[in-house]
């Protein structure tokens, strides 16, 4: 053994040992710039994507990228979305932006109403903010966050947190006094003990609250918050809150009008009839929010059974929406972004890449006049109303169920006209981002939400007309051609027979899915 080891094998077994330390800590190093390289682009990807406002601090726009890395990612594996992973960083970026000494300088404190109902809850107080002293995009990036937040805590209200484990788990696994029968924990984990588990998420009225009655934020912001806050309290049956909620937002909606004594930030209720007697009268005062809180009020009205109080609000709403496309008024956008353009070659490749995105501010608040509207974000949102309203029909009145698959008919063709042409000019914008987002909004008339929600409309359309003539044709209210001896002057019936109807919207439908304008699992029914 000794001769094994000699003098020359000790110095070569250490320089091989020196030398493969070496490689193993350059190897280790190349690893960690790879994996920190691949993390940067990917936080570059998201960034372009889904831009955070410049004045934010380095750590909140790392949180704001890190929590929508974490959705797309899960909804990239076609899988659901780990809401617990993902509420931690928009949490996290919350409670930096409310912090007075990182992001929330110049905030002042404010008590909502019904503030004293909730605890804090992991750092989040039922408080909200007079954000006035904010720029635009501080604002709007902040109430993003706090509509991410309120939904990530509307899908952990059934968890708890277990500060040991630093895990999420469902209520019914908490070992404790408070829950005599645990449930096993899925996977076989380590069972969360009741003293060291706390809720995961606040109460999500605590963070909707925040937008909805905070000082300083848009009529739209404040109108999306109560919108989600209404439809938290239906899902959970407090169908007197969602009522609440959406007359809130049809009292800040009408803040707008001219001359209209309600004020933008009172919770005081409007008076519904009112305010469609106030469309009637005046049509051209229409505005966007009107518009948009009358018929997402009228379509909850709906799925509660009061069809007779959505009906006159769906018409009136469809009126205005005509009025303003038969009186169009020049088009005025707010918020606009103003870069510089890059001069040279050099400099437009680097912009190109590595100049981050400007956060993209609303082009337009809602409250400007209807008829300033683009005319397909009019024929969307006449799509839209038609096709309530022959689901109101058809669900209604035996005697009407041809009228309501007349109405729905012409929904699905206008919506589809109105999707191709906006498919057609957003194609005609190559690339993704949002400067190229921001193109498409520009040259469309609306946004990705709002173009999305016309291909909602379209897929809701196709599938009421294929399910009413699927069901005429089942019941016999539709008869086929009549023949008879007038035939033999010229003189048949024009009844168009059952099974056209439903051919017509199957047609339809296969010719959306083939062209890849609607995904075939659009049309499942939920």
């Amino acid at each position: 053994m000794v001769r094994i080891l000699s003098t020359e094998n000790k110095r070569y077994v250490k320089e091989q040992t020196v030398l493969a330390a070496r490689w193993s800590a350059v190897g280790i190093v190349i690893l960690g710039l790879l994996g920190f390289a691949l993390l940067s682009w990917k936080g570059e990807i998201v960034e372009r994507e889904n831009p955070s406002p410049a004045e934010w601090s380095y750590v909140t726009r790392s949180s704001w990228r890190s929590a929508w890395l974490s959705q797309l990612e899960d909804l990239a594996r076609m899988a659901q979305i780990n809401w617990g992973n993902a509420g931690q960083h928009w949490r996290k970026c919350l409670l930096r932006l409310e912090d007075k000494e990182i992001d929330g300088k110049d905030l002042l404190d404010i008590s909502p109403q019904g503030a004293s109902a909730y605890q804090e809850v992991r750092g989040i107080g039922p408080v909200a903010f007079d954000a006035s002293a904010k720029s635009e995009a501080w604002k709007a990036g902040y109430a993003e966050v706090v509509m991410k937040t309120a939904l990530a805590a509307e899908h952990l209200q059934e968890m708890v947190v277990d500060y040991r484990q630093s895990a999420f788990f469902p209520k019914s696994t908490v070992v404790g006094p408070s829950n005599p029968k645990p449930r096993s924990v899925p996977g076989g984990g380590t069972p969360p003990q009741e003293a060291d588990t706390g809720p995961a998420m606040p109460d999500p009225a605590v963070l909707y609250n925040r937008v909805a009655h905070g000082i300083g934020f848009s009529p739209r912001q404040r109108i999306d918050a109560m919108h989600a806050h209404a439809n938290w309290l239906e899902f959970n049956k407090n169908t007197e809150g969602a009522d609440e909620q959406y007359q809130y937002a049809v009292s800040v909606a009408r803040s707008a009008l001219p001359s209209d004594p309600v004020l933008s930030n009172t919770t005081e209720i409007a008076a519904i009839p009112n305010t469609v007697s106030v469309l009637d009268n005046r049509p051209e005062t229409a505005t966007s929010n009107l518009i948009n809180t009358l018929s997402t009020q009228a379509a909850y009205m709906s799925r509660t059974s009061r069809t007779s109080e959505a009906l006159p609000i769906f018409l009136s709403a469809l009126r205005a929406v005509r009025h303003a496309a038969s009186h169009p008024t020049p088009t005025s956008v707010s918020g606009s972004i103003t870069q510089s353009t890059p001069s040279g070659p050099f400099a437009q490749w680097s912009a190109q890449y590595f100049r981050p995105d400007e956060f993209p501010l609303p082009l337009r608040t809602g409250d400007e006049p209807l008829s300033s509207l683009d005319p397909a974000a009019l024929k969307c949102k006449e799509a839209e109303l038609m096709t309530y309203i022959g689901e109101i029909l058809f669900s209604t009145s035996s005697s009407r169920r041809k009228d309501g698959l007349a109405w729905t008919k012409r929904a699905a063709d206008e919506a589809e006209k109105t999707l191709r042409s906006l498919m057609r000019i957003s194609n005609s914008v190559p690339g993704d981002g949002a400067v190229q987002e921001r193109e498409r909004e520009r040259k469309t008339g609306m946004n990705r939400k709002e173009r999305e929600a016309c291909r909602e409309c379209l897929v809701m359309g196709v599938r009421n007309w294929e399910l009413m003539a699927s069901r005429m044709l089942e019941s016999g209210h539709v008869k086929e051609q009549k023949k008879g001896w007038k035939s033999w002057f010229g003189r048949e019936e024009d009844v168009q027979p059952e099974g056209d109807e439903l051919e017509a919207a199957q047609r339809l439908k296969q010719d959306l899915i083939g062209e890849g304008l609607v995904q075939p699992w659009a049309f499942l029914r939920r």
